[in-house]
């Protein structure tokens, strides 16, 4: 069949890359960004987050860190939480981590397809 072409879906390639094919560690099937023009609005929001009482924040990537390479290709805060509140528990999906990202508009505009592969190559070499 010339010019069929099948293409691995995004999750099972992570899966496989950085999770020696574990499924169990895939945690972010649904996942936002947020991006602010400034980061004290960043640092506001995160805050916000931190601090509502329906939202467990399970893990905070800063990689605005200087101890993260920057070819890496992403400078933000990835957080990993759930929502448990009265309408998460009522749908058994309390226990579901989401991950929201907290960017820096400025850097966000200049995020292009070149940086998400430098940054998959990257991650899939740390084995996250």
């Amino acid at each position: 069949m010339a010019g069929l072409r099948r293409e691995v879906h995004p999750l099972f390639a992570d899966c496989v890359a950085s999770f020696r094919g574990d499924a169990s560690f895939v945690i972010d099937l649904v996942r936002a960004s947020v991006s602010f023009r400034t980061l004290p609005d960043l640092i506001k929001c995160l805050e916000r987050v931190k601090y509502d009482t329906s939202v467990v924040v399970l893990q905070i990537k800063n990689r605005f860190s200087p101890s993260v390479p920057s070819n890496a290709g992403y400078r933000n805060v990835a957080l990993s939480l759930a929502v448990v509140d009265e309408f998460t528990m009522s749908h058994a999906v309390d226990e579901h981590v989401c991950e929201l990202q907290l960017g820096l508009a400025e850097l966000d505009d200049k995020k292009s397809a070149g940086g998400h592969r430098r940054y998959v190559h990257w991650r899939n070499l740390q084995a996250e």
